[in-house]
Parts: C-alpha cells; sequence; structure tokens
C-alpha cells in the first residue's frame, strides 16, 4: 500500500547520514501470489481451498527487506572510530545484558575506560566481553585486529 511505501522511503531519506544506517526496500505480492498462499492450507491432512471472496487484481505488501549492501567509508581523527569493510556486525551490550549487532563504528571511552557506541552500549570482544581501554592508545595490526599500546 502507499502508506507502506512511503514510510519505507522517509525512513530512507531519514537515515541517509545515520552512520552503519542500511536501506530498506518494500517488497510486495502479486494477487496470484497471495492466492496461491491462500490455497496451501491443510486441514485434517487434506488441501483445502480458502475462500477469498472478491478481490480486485493488485499487490499486497509482503515483507520490509534490510539491504545490507556496504556503504560508505569516511576516515575520521578519531583513533576510536572504526569501519568495516565487507560482511560482518560489532557486537554491543546495554546496560541490561541485551546483545545487539550494528555496523556504526563511532565509539569513545566512557568514564570507567570501557568502549562504548554513542548510546553508551560496551563494545564486545569475540568472546562476549567488554573491551577495557583505559588511558591506553587504541590501534590495528596488519590482520585488522585492534590492539592497545600501554
Amino acid at each position: 500500500d502507499l502508506q507502506s511505501s512511503q514510510n519505507v522511503i522517509t525512513n530512507n531519506i531519514a537515515n541517509l547520514n545515520t552512520t552503519g544506517y542500511k536501506s530498506e526496500t518494500l517488497v510486495s505480492k502479486t494477487f496470484d501470489d497471495v492466492l496461491i498462499s491462500n490455497n496451501d492450507k491443510y486441514v485434517n491432512g487434506k488441501g483445502t481451498k480458502q475462500e477469498l471472496g472478491v478481490l480486485n487484481l493488485g499487490v499486497k505488501i509482503d515483507e520490509v527487506g534490510t539491504n545490507y549492501n556496504q556503504g560508505t567509508l569516511l576516515e575520521t581523527d578519531n583513533e576510536t572510530d572504526f569501519a568495516l569493510n565487507g560482511k560482518g556486525f560489532f557486537t554491543v551490550r546495554d546496560t541490561k545484558g541485551k546483545i545487539y549487532y550494528t555496523r556504526d563504528g563511532v565509539f569513545n571511552v566512557n568514564n570507567t575506560g570501557y568502549l562504548v557506541n554513542s548510546l553508551g552500549y560496551e563494545v564486545l570482544n569475540s568472546n562476549n566481553k567488554p573491551i577495557y581501554v583505559g588511558n591506553s592508545k587504541i590501534s590495528m595490526d596488519s590482520n585488522n585486529n585492534i590492539i592497545f599500546i600501554y
């Protein structure tokens, strides 16, 4: 429907400059696709036909898909900013312990010395442990691993 289409487009425009944002696309089904999915019902092991009534030809919104293609990488002067080139996500954990995945690599060090994102969520290492930076300098080695220089 037009409202769903407008919502997806508006959301994509609103987040155009949001670091790590992945655009969404609207996927729709034709009338025939809807008819097929409604004729594929089973009751007591037998296929049954579900009467749909009178419908005009058109499309139905099936789902909203996310575009996970690589975005543009921008270099910053912040040593705690990181970017992912290719597949993958950073893992972060909120204050209640819930884990999230993000491609937004704008990080900083909080007042207790841990690497956090802009929402204050802890950035986790490959063992799902928070990354403690303290007063050390952050760098990256030749294998793209984050290292700390004390």
